[in-house]
């Protein structure tokens, strides 16, 4: 943790030497905007009200409903069934591309179609008392 190895510095210097290769700062930028611009379609083509925050390099969004946290427990639990591993959140990386963003947003349109027709109640009713929490800290 305070560089005692030998080898720390050298992995730091060769991080920086192929972020400045890849230029990944710019390609990270654009594919949090293309996530962004992509979910962004499918939310209005749903007609859902969507509230984002952070940057494009590490980017979250929250539907505005009294049910959000029932409604993104559902999504990430769908979401996951169909083998993509969801908060609200994404942290684009140099490994991302825009087919993989266009592959899920075809999936969380299949989900929000299927939670719209389910309905908030249902939904409240199906995820129950397993529902995520709002905040992310320790449990003991």
């Amino acid at each position: 943790t305070f560089w005692g190895e030998r080898t720390g510095f050298v992995a730091g210097i060769k991080t920086l030497e192929i972020m400045e290769r890849e230029k990944s700062w710019l390609k990270i930028t654009k594919l949090g905007e293309y996530y962004k611009s992509k979910l962004n379609e499918t939310f209005k083509s749903h007609d859902l009200e969507v509230n984002w925050s952070g940057m494009p390099s590490l980017i979250g969004y929250s539907l505005n409903t009294n049910k959000w946290l029932h409604i993104k427990t559902f999504i990430t639990e769908e979401l996951l069934e169909m083998g993509y591993l969801h908060g609200a959140l994404f942290y684009p990386s140099i490994a991302h591309n825009e087919k993989q963003i266009d592959n899920f947003n075809l999936a969380l349109n299949l989900v929000l179609t299927k939670a719209a027709s389910l309905g908030e109640e249902e939904i409240e009713k199906l995820v129950g008392n397993t529902v995520c929490h709002s905040t992310f800290k320790r449990l003991n």
